[in-house]
């Protein structure tokens, strides 16, 4: 059997393996996926990505119907129609230019035959002024593209975080799943040693007994990392939209880039009021309002529209008998109850409404800018500290190892040592992520958070 002192440097040197040099889960043939790989991928085939990327193209079609509002209009129309109403059948003869001075006979005005009469008709519309109204409507329109494009930034970064979040939480899951396994390891050699005593007579049954239940719960340990990374590696496919059997080996990823990382809380404040997808979404809903409002600003002033008409009348599907008819129209809404009034102050409620919404909204990003970089300091400290007790853990270990050796402690003090050190290398794990996830958060908290933020060996 092994020495305990050898043991212990075993362990210690898996350890130390471990927290230098994370491992890369294998997944079959499957190669490693990076950090930037992954969000890369996300970026391309995320379904919430791609159906904003979606918004955005009808956001453009919308524009561009608006936009042709102000441009000419020109339609065609053909119709047929039988009758024998005196009006109708004496309209469209004048119309076929067919009139004779029998038409005028009393008993046909009266009582005409059915006639046949089909019209062509080419119309050209020609908007001269709307008060306004079309250009606010393109305004309204580019503006809601805007707003659709800045969502798009959104949901973007927005998935990248829980890329990460997710690749982070594997990541963490399969170093914990590591030390979990080390830690049963340990656990199964001292239940060995145990035994070993206790048939030498050295230890009582309840030591062995106590050994075991140690190991059992290592044991626990270990099934429940493995399910937190089973639940991570889900979590990561469906984000980048693969099969849900798709094999994963994640790469190591080092953390976040920190080349900004002296930066004070003014530069990243500022970053934010600049960068902020919900802070520009607002934005650009205060000119999706402001567009609004000129609209309803419009149906106070007058319209004119100009219109050119050619027509053709036969009895027959031939186009013949031409007439043209140019006609200019003017439109001035007087008095409308009142409702155009309550559309105006109603659009500028809106627009005031949005306006505090907007500086409310940059309070609390400027708050929440403040709590990330407390966070990202808080996770620092405790990295330290933590890498500081397991250094202590270790060192403790391997005293109460010798001692047990010389029989001058029994074994439940030498597992609660291991308890501790175990304890220790899992939270080293969970510190080293937590500040890495806290790099991320300011990242995003600032509105910096690209697909290019990630460094990785």
């Amino acid at each position: 059997m092994m020495k305990p002192s050898l043991f212990f440097y075993a362990i210690t040197l898996a350890y130390s393996y471990m927290i230098i040099f994370p491992a890369t889960l294998s997944a079959g043939e499957a190669m490693p996926l990076t950090v930037n790989a992954a969000v890369a991928r996300a970026m391309q085939a995320n379904r919430q990505v791609l159906a904003r990327h979606r918004a955005v193209d009808a956001a453009d079609a919308r524009t561009q119907q608006a936009r042709s509002a102000r441009l000419p209009q020109v339609s065609w129309q053909t119709s047929v129609l039988r009758s024998n109403a005196p009006l109708t059948a004496f309209g469209s003869r004048l119309s076929q230019q067919a009139i004779t001075a029998a038409d005028f006979a009393p008993s046909r005005l009266n009582y005409p035959a059915a006639i046949t009469q089909y019209q062509h008709r080419l119309v050209l519309d020609v908007p001269i002024y709307h008060g306004g109204a079309l250009s606010a409507g393109v305004a309204q329109a580019e503006a809601n593209r805007d707003v659709q494009q800045a969502v798009v930034l959104q949901t973007q970064q927005q998935i990248i975080f829980q890329v990460i979040t997710a690749y982070s939480q594997a990541l963490r899951a399969q170093h914990a799943t590591t030390v979990a396994k080390q830690a049963l390891k340990a656990a199964t050699a001292h239940v060995n040693t145990a035994q070993q005593m206790l048939d030498k007579g050295m230890l009582l049954k309840s030591d062995v007994m106590d050994a075991e239940v140690h190991r059992l719960n290592a044991e626990v340990v270990v099934t429940q990392a493995e399910h937190r990374y089973q639940d991570a590696e889900d979590q990561l496919r469906q984000l980048l939209a693969w099969d849900n059997h798709q094999p994963l080996a994640l790469a190591p990823w080092s953390g976040s880039a920190t080349e900004q990382s002296r930066k004070n809380v003014a530069y990243w404040q500022q970053q934010a009021v600049s960068n902020r997808p919900e802070l520009k979404t607002m934005h650009h809903q205060l000119s999706v309002l402001a567009a609004t409002k000129q609209r309803t600003e419009a149906s106070f002033r007058p319209t004119l529209g100009l219109q050119v008409a050619q027509e053709w009348h036969n009895n027959s599907l031939t186009p013949q008998h031409g007439n043209t008819t140019v006609m200019a129209a003017l439109q001035w809404n007087i008095f409308a109850g009142g409702a155009d009034r309550a559309a105006y102050q109603a659009a500028e409620a809106d627009e005031a409404g949005q306006m505090l919404a907007w500086k409310d909204q940059a309070q609390k990003i400027a708050v929440q800018v403040r709590s990330a970089l407390r966070q990202r300091e808080e996770t620092k400290s405790r990295l330290s500290v933590r890498q500081q007790a397991q250094k202590q853990a270790q060192e403790s270990l391997r005293i109460h190892r010798v001692r047990f050796a010389q029989g001058m402690e029994n074994i439940n003090t030498m597992l609660d040592a291991q308890t501790r050190l175990d304890q220790a290398a899992a939270s080293v794990v969970q510190a080293r992520f937590d500040h890495q996830m806290a790099a991320v958060q300011l990242l995003l908290s600032a509105g910096m958070l690209k697909p290019t933020s990630f460094s990785h060996p």
